[in-house]
């Protein structure tokens, strides 16, 4: 296991909005190359992560991605095989979608004339 210093990409975003920087073209075309890399190599082999977003997105010292949090994540036997019963590709289905659904409180508002 490896410790990254930078702490995650969520939190370099907040601090370089704090302070009134942005990040450079290089920095951001580094950051999603190194991402797409990543994912690629986990579908390659046979893995789905599940919960990828900016707070799972790691950062070592020298602004090297590591992915974190595989709470989620999905190891596929055939991924031939997978689909729901929606008819949906297991491979492009929505990380929430694979959780288990929970109570949801809808809203509506009244439309008066």
């Amino acid at each position: 296991m490896e410790y990254c210093e930078g702490g995650d990409l969520q939190k370099y975003i907040e601090d370089m909005k704090k302070n009134g920087k942005m990040i450079s073209d290089e920095d951001a075309w580094s950051f999603i190359s190194q991402i797409v890399s990543a994912i690629s190599q986990m579908h390659t082999s046979g893995i789905i992560h599940g919960d990828l977003k900016p707070q799972n997105v790691l950062l070592s010292r020298d602004r090297k991605i590591k992915l974190g949090d595989f709470g989620l994540a999905k190891k596929l036997q055939n991924e031939r095989t997978y689909a729901t019963a929606n008819g949906f590709s297991w491979r492009y289905l929505a990380p929430e979608l694979l959780q288990p659904l929970q109570q949801q409180n809808i809203v509506g508002l009244k439309m008066e004339e």
